[in-house]
């Protein structure tokens, strides 16, 4: 595959204040739509200044198929709404019930200064009385009010489906069991000077179609704060790969209808499943290549009743002996302390103790050295920040060296030094109901301790549950590869994707996928989502 990218900054900033505009068939309009533009007003700074509405069609004109199709998607909306409330809370996924999800309308009348109602009148809209930026969700609104609306930038956010059927957002991805429910952000000059592609990514699928809207909407939020805040770069990009989500919309047919008849059964069997396969994650360690397969002598460790080992770091004390850094999760406590684990000469392996317990959840105990000295980046996004620890005494001793950020919810913080500057990559959600499993953001600063951190301008560089989290990071061959968790509808860590780092500078990143990692036959495991290298060892997590 051959591929050119490059990426333009949108010159959004003007002497004008940041006003942004909501094109609309109706000024009442999904609450998650409502969320959304709420939320980037208050955390981009941009003010809600004109709300465009162009009645179209009534109702009573669409066509039967769609009339059936959207009374079905109020059906089952309701019908998944009771079923949340009635589901255990360990089912995968089912973290976003604790969201409140509700399939109502909202009205924005009141949420903008101004309030357009458009006719058929074709006058233009004074440069100076136009908002700076136009979100719509709407194509066909775009291509009859651009003319209009000339002097705005216009951001169209395509999900796949009819603007006139938000409840089937998502819906299709569900059905079908697919792990990636995708989406496409699009920007259009003034004066229609030019299309370009801001961002194309997708989530992974939750396993209901009312949990994967809201998920999907909470993903764009996420996004959006980050394009905005960054000038919204856009990417254009020319492949001879056809694009991993397409955004046309199919024909909505009275098979649509049919599928969400059938859809109760699908979603039931499938959590079922789930519920009933109770599995568990634990770590391996072994020497040889994982990548190729080529393993020997792998140790299966297993936590006492009551807990779980998952995440492991590999390092190797002075005296050469190897040692495993893990999340330890305690069903007791409800959260994951930093254990250590040695290996002992005759081939066992001993748990020496915890090596870092914080009042929030600890996980990923990310190891790196630097000046001499070993630190630790551990993943703690509940805290808001993200901490490099120093030992001070190998392996158990530790202290905070510093908070090299705040007021950010980040998971499986990595950092390497790399062209003399240190990088951070990482995996920041924005959302209401954050899960970190599809967003991939990179800084760059002088020094793993420093607090300044500047991020790339095309951040998030990567948007994909299948692969887009991180599970790791090593050199070999004198080349930077990541491994990137995949993630499936019915579980949480399905696999790894190996990606050697091709581009990582201040202008940009990027990456080329090496190989999927298959888990050792041996461990007969189902999953795995993190790899530590550390000479001829290595070591896993697996679900089994």
């Amino acid at each position: 595959m051959t591929r050119d990218t490059t990426t333009v900054t949108a010159d959004l900033r003007t002497d004008r204040a940041l006003r942004l505009g909501f094109a609309s068939r109706s000024p009442t309009i999904e609450r998650e739509e409502s969320v959304l533009l709420a939320r980037l007003e208050g955390a981009t700074g941009w003010r809600l200044d004109t709300l465009i509405v162009a009645p179209g069609r009534r109702p009573a004109a669409r066509p039967l198929s769609m009339r059936a199709v959207a009374a079905l998607c109020r059906i089952v909306s309701g019908a998944e709404q009771i079923v949340l409330r009635r589901l255990p809370g360990g089912v995968a996924g089912m973290h976003w019930r604790a969201r409140s999800i509700r399939s109502d309308r909202e009205s924005l009348e009141r949420d903008f200064a101004t309030v357009r109602i458009v006719d058929g009148a074709r006058a233009s809209i004074a440069d100076d009385e136009c908002p700076t930026l136009i979100i719509t969700r709407d194509e066909a609104l775009h291509r009859e009010l651009h003319e209009r609306y000339a002097a705005a930038h216009w951001l169209i956010i395509d999900l796949g489906v009819p603007a006139s059927l938000p409840g089937l957002i998502g819906f299709d991805a569900v059905f079908d069991g697919d792990d990636r429910s995708g989406f496409r952000i699009r920007l259009v000059r003034p004066r229609n000077e030019g299309q370009l592609t801001v961002l194309t990514g997708g989530n992974r699928t939750k396993l209901l179609a009312v949990l994967n809207r809201a998920a999907l909407w909470d993903r764009l939020g996420s996004c959006l704060q980050t394009l905005m805040h960054n000038g919204l770069p856009t990417r254009v990009e020319r492949s001879d790969e056809a694009p991993a989500f397409a955004p046309a919309c199919a024909p909505v047919t009275w098979t649509t209808a049919l599928r969400l008849l059938a859809y109760p059964a699908v979603a039931a069997l499938r959590i079922a499943r789930i519920v009933l396969a109770r599995r568990q994650w634990s770590v391996a360690v072994g020497v040889g290549d994982p990548l190729a397969g080529d393993t020997v002598g792998m140790a299966h460790l297993q936590a006492q009743a009551g807990r779980f080992y998952a995440d492991p770091q590999l390092e190797r004390a002075p005296d050469g002996r190897l040692h495993c850094f893990v999340e330890e999760f305690d069903h007791a406590l409800g959260r994951a302390r930093i254990a250590v684990l040695a290996e002992q000469p005759d081939g066992g392996w001993q748990r020496l103790g915890i090596a870092l317990d914080e009042p929030h959840h600890l996980s990923f105990p990310y190891l790196f050295r630097y000046q001499g000295q070993l630190y630790m980046c551990p993943e703690a996004y509940t805290s808001g920040r993200i901490t490099v620890y120093r030992c001070t005494e190998f392996p158990l001793c530790w202290e905070p060296a510093s908070v090299i950020m705040d007021d950010v919810c980040a998971a499986d913080s990595m950092l390497v030094e790399h062209g003399g500057m240190w990088w951070l990559l990482t995996n920041i959600d924005n959302g209401q109901a954050p899960d970190h499993q599809a967003e991939l953001h990179v800084f760059h600063a002088v020094s793993p301790l420093a607090t300044d951190w500047r991020a790339l301008p095309a951040n998030p560089v990567k948007v994909d549950p299948r692969g887009g989290r991180n599970g790791g990071l090593f050199v070999a061959d004198g080349a930077l590869y990541r491994c990137g968790q995949k993630h499936s509808i019915d579980a949480y860590g399905k696999g790894l994707a190996l990606y050697r780092i091709t581009t990582l500078d201040v202008q940009g990143f990027s990456e080329a996928f090496v190989c999927d990692m298959p888990v050792p036959a041996s461990l007969r495991a189902s999953g795995t989502h993190t790899l530590s290298v550390s000479g001829g060892s290595f070591a896993i997590d697996v679900l089994r």
